[in-house]
């Protein structure tokens, strides 16, 4: 049986729609498959920005990966692209 996001997933693209989800460790094959990817992978491309305000300065860096090739591609709603969002805070 599939899991509710997969099943979400799934019910998203028979809509003929596309999707973005957020992938936490509660999917830990998943999450190791895009770990490997993030390490691993020429990005795609690449965006950063600073901000600076209330105090503090905020650094965001947003890298995008092909994860077609993944084998949880199929399993995953033919996955296409993994999008890593990073922030860092001083």
């Amino acid at each position: 049986m599939r899991s509710t996001p997969k099943k979400t997933v799934d019910a998203i693209l028979e809509g003929g729609n596309h999707y973005v989800i957020q992938v936490k460790r509660n999917q830990p094959s998943l999450f190791n498959e895009i770990q490997d990817i993030i390490v691993n992978d020429i990005p795609l491309d690449f965006y950063e920005t600073h901000e600076k305000g209330h105090g503090r300065r905020s650094s965001w860096y947003v890298t995008v990966y092909d994860a077609s090739f993944s084998y949880k591609a199929k399993e995953w709603g033919n996955l296409q692209r993994l999008v890593h969002v990073h922030a860092l805070s001083a």
